[in-house]
């Protein structure tokens, strides 16, 4: 009973950070994305800068929470994914500069999100 505990505690904590994290960020990063390439315009990407910016914090609270045993994989899972979605972030901001990291950001941010949008049908 205590892991089964432990692991209802852990999802609880995990899904608090998560909503937190969805009301905090709304901003759309494919179209920012796009329409900074439509003006070839760098500063129309400096939003991205705080999205960056709150997925690494997103990611430091998942590595400093603790997690049982049983909600592990889990939890690796959204580590991996978030910070494959953070990756693409920062490669996404060089697109004018830099198309092809550009892209290469753009292709990571939507594995990511991908990857995360599946397992959300899945719990629904």
């Amino acid at each position: 009973m205590k892991s089964v505990a432990g692991a209802q505690g852990a999802l609880k904590e995990l899904s608090k950070l998560l909503a937190d994290f969805a009301v905090k960020n709304t901003l759309n990063e494919v179209k920012v994305v796009a329409e900074a390439v439509e003006k070839n315009n760098n500063s129309k990407l400096s939003s991205l800068t705080k999205t960056a910016d709150s997925l690494q914090k997103l990611m430091n609270s998942l590595l400093a929470m603790k997690t049982p045993e049983t909600v592990t994989s889990f939890h690796l899972f959204l580590i991996q994914n978030y910070a494959l979605i953070h990756s693409g972030v920062k490669d996404m901001q060089q697109i004018v500069d830099d198309p092809v990291v550009g892209m290469r950001g753009v292709a990571k941010y939507r594995q990511g999100m991908n990857a995360l949008n599946a397992l959300a049908a899945k719990l629904n």
